[in-house]
C-alpha cells in the first residue's frame, strides 16, 4: 500500500469574540492485493489485483462565544468525497456526503452545559440525525473535575467492508471465484453514554481520570467466515458494549512526564455471548521527554 495524504488547517478571528475554522484533508493510496496460494497442477497461479481510492474531506465552523443567554454557539458544515477503482467491481464505489452542525456551550457557575446536533446525508446512505447532550462539572479549586454525556452516532460502511476485487483462489478443481466484501452492508446506528471523572491537572504535576461508557448499537459490523469459508463483513441485529479506562500522568522533572492507561471493554450479540475479534483490554505505559527545540521522544 502506498499513497501521499494532506492536511491543511486555518484559524482566523473575524470579530471581537468570533472564530473562523476551516480545514480540507486530501487522500490517494494505492493497494495491491496478492494472492499467494497458486495451485500450478490444476493451472492456476498467483493472482494479483489493484486497488486505488481517494478522499477528500472539508469543514468550516463559525463559533460566537458568550452570545446573550445562549453561551457559546458554533454552526458549520462538513463535506466529504469518497473513490475506490477496483479491477474487478464496479457497483457503489463513489459516495458522497454532507452535514450541517450546530453546538452550544453555557456555562452556570461550575457546571457547563453542552448541547449538539448534527444532520448527514450520504449518497449511498440517505440521512442520518445525531444530538449530543453533556454536563461537566469542577470543584471551585478545579481539583476535581465530572462528566457525563449521551448521545447518537452513525458509522456508514467503508469500500474495504462493501467489496474488495474478485480473486481467482487456487483449489484442487481449478480456479474459485471468491469476493471479499459485502455490497449489502448496512450502516452502524448507535446511542451510547459516558460519565468520567478526573482530578489534578492544570498546575499540578499529576493528573488522573476514570471513564466508565455503553454502547446500544444496531446492525453492528464484523468480520466471519461465510458459507465459502470467505472473511465477509455482515450485520449483527443488535450488540451490547461495556467498559472502562484509567489515564494518569505525573510530570517527574520539566522535561519528563510519565504517563499510563488501562482499557476494557466486553460486546455482546443478542444471545448475550461474547463476540470475538473485539479489543478486550490494553494496558499501555510512557515516558516521554521535551526538548527545548520543540522536539519530543518517548518509550513506550
Amino acid at each position: 500500500r502506498r499513497g501521499p495524504a494532506r492536511t491543511r488547517e486555518i484559524r482566523r478571528p473575524p470579530g471581537a469574540r468570533m472564530r473562523l475554522d476551516a480545514g480540507v484533508s486530501a487522500s490517494v493510496t494505492s493497494k495491491t492485493l496478492y494472492n499467494p496460494d497458486a495451485d500450478m497442477s490444476a493451472g492456476t497461479g498467483a493472482t494479483e489485483t489493484l486497488q486505488a481510492a481517494t478522499e477528500v474531506q472539508g469543514r468550516v465552523a463559525w463559533t460566537h462565544d458568550a452570545l446573550g443567554p445562549f453561551g457559546s454557539v458554533t454552526v458549520g458544515a462538513d463535506v466529504g468525497h469518497e473513490s475506490l477503482d477496483a479491477e474487478e467491481f464496479e457497483e457503489g464505489t463513489e459516495s458522497v456526503r454532507g452535514g450541517v452542525f450546530v453546538r452550544e456551550r453555557k456555562s452556570f457557575g461550575s457546571a457547563l452545559f453542552d448541547l449538539a446536533a448534527r444532520v448527514d446525508a450520504d449518497s449511498l446512505y440517505g440521512f442520518f440525525v445525531s444530538p449530543r447532550a453533556a454536563l461537566q462539572v469542577a470543584s471551585r479549586d478545579h481539583f476535581t473535575q465530572a462528566e457525563v454525556s449521551v448521545g447518537r452516532a452513525f458509522r456508514p460502511p467503508t469500500f474495504s467492508e462493501r467489496a474488495w476485487p474478485v480473486f481467482m483462489y487456487a483449489t484442487p478443481s481449478g480456479g474459485a471465484v471468491g469476493e471479499r466484501g459485502n455490497p449489502n452492508v448496512s450502516v452502524e446506528s448507535a446511542w451510547g453514554a459516558d460519565a468520567a471523572v478526573g482530578f489534578g491537572g492544570g498546575a499540578r504535576r499529576w493528573r488522573t481520570a476514570l471513564r466508565v461508557f455503553g454502547l446500544y448499537t444496531q446492525d453492528l459490523v464484523r468480520w466471519a467466515l461465510d458459507q465459502d469459508r470467505f472473511w465477509t463483513p455482515t450485520n449483527v441485529d443488535h450488540a451490547w458494549s461495556g467498559g472502562a479506562t484509567l489515564d494518569g500522568s505525573l510530570r517527574v522533572h520539566p522535561r519528563v512526564t510519565l504517563i499510563g492507561s488501562a482499557f476494557w471493554q466486553t460486546t455482546r450479540d443478542p444471545n448475550g455471548e461474547e463476540i470475538p475479534g473485539r479489543l478486550r483490554s490494553k494496558v499501555t505505559a510512557r515516558a516521554v521527554w521535551y526538548a527545548r527545540a520543540g522536539l519530543r521522544a518517548w518509550i513506550e
